[in-house]
C-alpha cells in the first residue's frame, strides 16, 4: 500500500488533478481523528476520513472543486449527528487542498517523513467562506 505522500507524488507526476482531503480538527464523537486523510480525483478516491455521509459529502465538495478548477484550499465545518445522518455527535473541520505543481518539494518531504514513521504538518492559507 502506498503512503499518501507517494500517492500524491504519483498523481502529480501523471498530471492528474486531485484534492487532498484532511481532517484538520475533530471534537467529540467523530469517525476519525485529526490528521485522517484521503485523496480525491475525478474518477477515484484513496484513503478514508471515516466513511458514511461525512465522507460522501467531502468527496462531493472535492469533486466540485475539481470541476471548477479551484486552486485555493478550503476549510469546511461539518457538525455530525442527525444533520449528516451520522451516529457520531461531534464535529469535524475538513481541509480540501488542491494538488499543485509547486507542491513537489513539500510532498517529497512528506514521503520521507512517512518512510521514517514521523508526522508531517502542512500549512496552507484556507478559504473559510
Amino acid at each position: 500500500m502506498q503512503t499518501p505522500g507517494a500517492n500524491l507524488l504519483a498523481l502529480l507526476d501523471a498530471d492528474t488533478a486531485a484534492i487532498w482531503v484532511c481532517v484538520s480538527d475533530a471534537k467529540g464523537s467523530v469517525p476519525r481523528e485529526r490528521g485522517a486523510m484521503m485523496i480525491v480525483t475525478a474518477q477515484q478516491t484513496r484513503g478514508t476520513i471515516g466513511g458514511g455521509h461525512l465522507e460522501l459529502m467531502s468527496i462531493k465538495v472535492a469533486r466540485e472543486m475539481l470541476a471548477l478548477n479551484r486552486a485555493v484550499a478550503t476549510l469546511r465545518h461539518f457538525p455530525l449527528g442527525p444533520a449528516l445522518g451520522q451516529c457520531c455527535g461531534g464535529a469535524v473541520d475538513v481541509a480540501f487542498m488542491p494538488l499543485r505543481a509547486g507542491d513537489r518539494t513539500e510532498l517529497l518531504q512528506l514521503q520521507t517523513t512517512e518512510q521514517h514513521g514521523g508526522r508531517f504538518v502542512v500549512e496552507r492559507a484556507l478559504d473559510t467562506g
